[in-house]
């Protein structure tokens, strides 16, 4: 495998480091995954992380994230660029510094923290955002599974739980305003903020465009009425189960009995 310039086989990705490399996990909320993996970008939840800011070039990291409620090791990468900004990653990141990846490698199984924990130094993976981990426990970590360049199966049930979700939410906003008699339309852009701020009151942060773009492309599955809008600047591009798009301003309520 390649990784940064490097073959990865078994442990002779260690043997490349230095006495100056650091070994880290990062656990990744699963809403935030996907983003993650497909950008090779990450940093820190809060403002002001201190193990954020101890990394350095060439630091190697492991990715974990829970999946069925199990903290669960999936990934290894190496730090390629380090870089700053007071702008969220993802809307959910806030640490100034940011990391730029290399290309993620994957475990064609993922290490079951719970599994391997008796092996380590490391106790526990709990409540611990970005940890930093020796280099035994990396070799043991590394001789638990190959590594593959492609995004392994078990990662597509990420993909469809996310959509689940976000489908349910949307569905379930739209009967709650449709308990309104007296709403009869409402902007596609409002309600998609009104979404939004029902995500965030489960501690969920998604930005409004990826929201906005994700019901652009699904809401045909829940076959709400929409209706265009004379003001271009409300319309909203969405597509059926065709692939046909049309511009659309406003979703109509239909107050009907349930």
């Amino acid at each position: 495998m390649n990784i940064g310039g490097l073959i990865i086989k078994n442990n002779v990705l260690l043997e490349k480091c230095n006495d100056k490399t650091k070994f880290w996990i990062f656990n990744v909320n699963q809403d935030i995954l996907n983003n993650v993996l497909s950008e090779n970008k990450i940093a820190a939840i809060k403002k002001k992380s201190v193990n954020i800011n101890k990394i350095n070039y060439r630091d190697i990291v492991l990715i974990s994230s829970k999946l069925n409620n199990t903290y669960s090791i999936i990934g290894l990468t190496m730090v390629d660029r380090i870089y700053e900004n007071d702008k969220k990653l993802f809307g959910y990141f806030e640490s100034k510094k940011k990391i730029l990846l290399k290309s993620i490698k994957y475990f064609k199984n993922p290490i079951l923290f719970t599994t391997i924990k008796d092996k380590l130094s490391l106790d526990s993976l709990s409540g611990k955002e970005i940890v930093e981990v020796t280099r035994e426990d990396m070799e043991i970590i590394l001789d638990c599974e190959h590594l593959i360049s492609e995004k392994p199966l078990y990662l597509s049930d990420i993909t469809i739980n996310y959509d689940t979700f976000l489908l349910n939410i949307i569905k379930t906003t739209y009967d709650l305003l449709n308990m309104n008699k007296k709403l009869k339309q409402m902007d596609i852009i409002e309600f998609i903020k009104i979404v939004n701020g029902i995500l965030k009151d489960f501690n969920i942060k998604i930005p409004v465009n990826e929201i906005k773009k994700y019901y652009s492309l699904n809401v045909w599955k829940l076959n709400f009425r929409h209706v265009p809008s004379r003001d271009s600047d409300k319309n909203v591009l969405l597509y059926d189960s065709m692939g046909k798009s049309k511009n659309y301003g406003y979703i109509i309520f239909s107050h009907e009995e349930k």
